[in-house]
């Protein structure tokens, strides 16, 4: 498509650069206004396929820079590992009022379903351990209470009432958004999802160390942090 928008322009802007000399010179002794007109109007069409060309060249040359510099942005070291996985569905019903005017109040209303998959596990970075390699022993010392990894909501509204004088925007949304995956990360952290992540870690520590003839202590911590 950019090569068949280049060829148009080229050829327009050659075909306006042939006009412009055979005006010039058919022209030039007859009618001079009318030679400058027709001048103009061929030098116009230069202009506009040069400014249609390098338009685009530097748009795409700055998409491509701010695409680099997001990238870059967005790397960051991490040691997290995710060790359960939950799925959790809420039904939040919201319901605002707003006073416009004496004695006569605004309600906006929604029913709002959210699914979310919550995925929870250990930053390893905060695992405190120490090794003894004569009796090839790795004993945990202090170990982080399991976290939220991330969370993937889908939210859905349903009747999505406004008020006469009370009406949702972008910011109420926004609002309801944040308050949902709130509710979501409250119930997960209060379910069973912790003991499962904190069973799973201690299961993985155990095979790693095993695998190198090592013996695993200290899997206590992990029930203590969970309850």
């Amino acid at each position: 498509m950019k090569k068949i928008k280049l060829t148009i322009i080229t050829i327009a802007a050659i075909l306006a650069i042939i006009i412009c000399v055979f005006i010039y010179y058919s022209l030039s002794n007859t009618n001079v206004m009318l030679s400058t007109v027709f001048i103009f109007a061929a030098l116009s069409i230069i202009v506009f396929s040069a400014f249609l060309l390098l338009k685009d060249i530097f748009i795409a040359k700055r998409t491509e820079k701010i695409a680099t510099h997001t990238m870059v942005d967005s790397l960051k070291r991490v040691f997290k590992v995710v060790t359960a996985e939950g799925h959790y569905t809420e039904i939040i019903d919201f319901e605002h009022s707003k006073v416009a005017l004496p004695l006569l109040s605004s309600t906006k209303k929604a029913l709002i379903i959210v699914k979310a998959k919550v995925l929870m596990g250990y930053d390893f970075e905060k695992l405190e351990w120490e090794g003894d390699e004569k009796f090839k022993t790795f004993r945990l010392k202090k170990v982080p209470e399991p976290s939220i990894v991330s969370i993937s909501p889908e939210i859905t509204y349903y009747n999505l009432e406004n008020g006469i004088f009370n009406k949702f925007n972008n910011e109420d949304l926004n609002k309801i958004q944040s308050e949902c995956i709130e509710v979501i990360q409250k119930n997960a952290m209060e379910s069973d999802l912790p003991k499962l992540a904190a069973k799973q870690v201690s299961l993985l520590l155990t095979e790693l160390t095993s695998l190198q003839g090592w013996t695993l202590e200290g899997q206590n911590l992990l029930e203590q942090d969970v309850g």
